[in-house]
Formats: C-alpha cells, sequence, structure tokens
C-alpha cells in the first residue's frame, strides 16, 4: 500500500530543490525508474534508501515518511546548506569523469 505523505513530501522536495528524478536517483545510487516508482506508489523504499532520500533532500527520515510533522527554519537552512553540498558533490563527479575521459584520449 502506497504511503500517501511519503509520495507527496517526496515530490514537494524535489520540486522545492529542483531536482530531477535521474539527478536525485544519482545522490541515492539508485536509478531514474527507481524514484519513478517511488514517486507513482508502485514501490516502496527500504530503510537504506529512505535513509539516502533523506539525506539527499535534507530532510530526517521521520519527516519524509510521515512520522513528524515537525520542519522548523533550522531544518530548512539545513537543507539549503544540504543542497549546496550535493551540488558541489555532483560538479567534483563530472569533473573528474571529464578529466579521466580527456587523459584516457
Amino acid at each position: 500500500m502506497p504511503n500517501d505523505i511519503f509520495i507527496s513530501r517526496l515530490q514537494v522536495m524535489s520540486i522545492r530543490l529542483k531536482l530531477t528524478q535521474k539527478t536525485l536517483g544519482e545522490l541515492c545510487n539508485v536509478n531514474q525508474a527507481t524514484i519513478s516508482s517511488y514517486l507513482s506508489g508502485r514501490r516502496s523504499p527500504g530503510a537504506d534508501e529512505l535513509a539516502r532520500l533523506s539525506a539527499a533532500l535534507g530532510v530526517s527520515m521521520d519527516w519524509l515518511w510521515g512520522v513528524s510533522e515537525k520542519m522548523g527554519e533550522s531544518d530548512i537552512s539545513q537543507m539549503e546548506n544540504n543542497k549546496l553540498q550535493r551540488k558541489m558533490e555532483a560538479l567534483k563527479k563530472r569533473l573528474i569523469s571529464d578529466l579521466a575521459f580527456i587523459d584516457e584520449s
């Protein structure tokens, strides 16, 4: 049975952070199809996947899963910091990949 609160919060946070399904999947080490299946309610994440999703989105597992309603200003500030960290990590990965490609040429 799909967790509607989880689905809604995953959608809201993805939009708020301007994350595509592909990018969110990359941040969580799952593919885009897995993220799509969460959003459609066809699949629910396991504990490890939920932990990676909540870390990528900068929210607690409890909030993302719908167990907690609390999301204060400090959570929003932390979310913005996490967003910047994710962007920096993604840029770092792309740079390393590009440099490796150039080196192979």
